[in-house]
């Protein structure tokens, strides 16, 4: 659990793995185990590496960045797939990661494109949206969101 804290807060490469683990501790198997120390060892390997974000222009220029993603089928045992969602504020000398999260999704998906479409619809009703508002108020102006998604699919 120390370590899904830690990549809530500072590692968002660590997520999906955790969230497999700690979905498992009711069941846990010799391949919970094995996947374990796998974390285990990639975070030993690369103890060195940070997260980092820099401020370096005003914040008229700042645009909010919503990147999602979707792994169709990821999840072997329900054939789930898996959303993930990253929002960082960006500018000309600005990138400062805010959030991120990774979710299994609660329906089968018929195609890739629709699980895109709904880590789309997550990233935007549960991340964008709330973000939007809050820099509204705080920065006493509206701000853009550009929306990344990299399934051709799912942009028409």
């Amino acid at each position: 659990m120390n370590i899904l804290y830690g990549a809530g807060m500072a590692r968002y490469d660590l997520l999906h793995g955790c969230h497999v683990l700690a979905s498992n501790t009711t069941k846990w198997t010799k391949r919970c185990d094995q996947r374990l120390h796998r974390i285990m060892c990639y975070l030993h390997q690369i103890d060195d590496v940070t997260m980092m974000g820099w401020v370096g222009d005003s914040s008229i220029n700042w645009k909010l960045w919503l990147y999602t993603d979707a792994d169709f089928a990821a999840d072997k045992s329900t054939s789930r797939s898996v959303s993930g969602v990253f929002c960082a504020i960006n500018g000309p000398t600005t990138y400062f990661p805010l959030c991120a999260l990774s979710k299994k999704q609660s329906a089968v998906s018929h195609s890739t494109a629709e699980s895109e479409m709904i880590a789309a619809d997550l990233g935007l009703r549960t991340e964008a949206l709330p973000m939007m508002a809050l820099f509204d108020q705080v920065l006493k102006r509206s701000i853009r969101c550009l929306f990344l998604e990299d399934n051709q699919a799912t942009l028409r």
